[in-house]
């Protein structure tokens, strides 16, 4: 495997192969009829090519361009991101210090966001009238970008890149996929696959020295999120603990209680080190997601539905930590 700037990462219907941190700039296949779907890897998630905690489809646009330079809008159907095995090739070497293996360059605990697209109008469904031949995929957004250098050695990579991803158009007109559809009971489990609505809390701030963990009370409205909050941390770093709790208070509104930590520490950046393989964990490990389903919260009222009443960092002695405070925002 090449490290994270670029690799091939071959999708099937019912299997995800992943190469953690690369983004493959190569259609899965790389060949199809108007109307077909296909699937490309956009990047990495963390310190990737994802400039944003979530990617977001309306904040996308993907296009193809056809042999005789035609461009047509293509359908986004299905966005969501996919980790690697933790007892993977990748999930081990990402963790230690870089210089044997290429997966070394890439940063820890990183994912990739998938795309799975239909060569059909957007707004209508129809196969959109691309000419047979050599054809380019755009994928454009102001929270993506296309190409990261991790290892900085200014290394060329051979599948593309974002704004030009290679596609043979065949003759004749496809179908969009079912993707294992349940047309009984009208089922589309991919759905399944996309994010759900978050607010993410994150340290801000710089810390003096490892961080040992967090502590955390929310207040929030009952009825405002659905079928309840589930917090879940922002990475797969086997090293973090979290739990929560939530209380109901009788009046309509819970306390939530949330703690993330780990007894090895946070480093204070997120820089490789040894000490991850001794079960250390990156800094940006630190922040945790609360997500719901259901609910009333959008961007713009979020905030008069849930409050922190209190929270704080302390070190790995257990000392209060007052250079870092959470920041939270509303992410997806």
């Amino acid at each position: 495997m090449k490290s994270g700037v670029s690799c091939k990462l071959w999708l099937l219907v019912t299997v995800v192969v992943l190469a953690s941190g690369c983004a493959s700039m190569q259609p899965v296949s790389n060949y199809a009829r108007s109307g077909d779907t296909v699937m490309l890897v956009l990047g990495g998630t963390d310190e990737g090519n994802a400039q944003v905690p979530v990617l977001k489809k309306q904040n996308m646009t993907v296009t193809i361009t056809d042999s005789l330079g035609s461009t047509y809008a293509v359908k986004l159907r299905y966005l969501f991101r996919t980790y690697s095995d933790p007892a993977s090739k990748y999930g081990y070497r990402a963790s230690t210090y870089p210089g044997k293996y290429y997966e070394t360059y890439v940063p820890p605990y990183s994912g990739e966001w998938v795309a799975v697209i239909d060569l059909a109008d957007p707004v209508t469904g129809d196969p959109v009238p691309v000419s047979t031949g050599p054809a380019t995929i755009s994928v454009t957004s102001p929270d993506l970008v296309s190409f990261v250098d991790y290892s900085n050695f200014g290394w060329i990579w051979t599948n593309g890149d974002l704004s030009s991803i290679p596609i043979e158009i065949l003759s004749g007109t496809g179908s969009s996929n079912p993707m294992n559809y349940l047309d009984s009971v009208n089922y589309d489990p991919m759905t399944a696959l996309e994010p759900l609505p978050q607010i993410e809390v994150v340290p801000g701030g710089a810390p003096l020295t490892a961080v040992g963990g967090g502590s955390f009370t929310f207040s929030y409205q009952n009825a405002d999120f659905g079928d309840g909050i589930r917090v879940v941390p922002t990475t797969p770093d086997p090293g973090v603990q979290l739990s929560f709790k939530s209380i109901d208070q009788g009046d309509g509104t819970s306390l939530l209680n949330v703690v993330i930590m780990n007894p090895n520490g946070f480093r204070i950046n997120n820089n490789r080190a040894v000490g991850l393989m001794k079960g250390k964990s990156l800094f940006r490990s630190l922040g945790f997601v609360m997500t719901w389903e259901n609910g009333t919260v959008d961007d713009t009222n979020w905030e008069a539905s849930i409050q922190m009443i209190n929270g704080g960092y302390v070190d790995v002695q257990g000392n209060a930590m007052p250079e870092l405070t959470p920041a939270i925002s509303k992410v997806y």
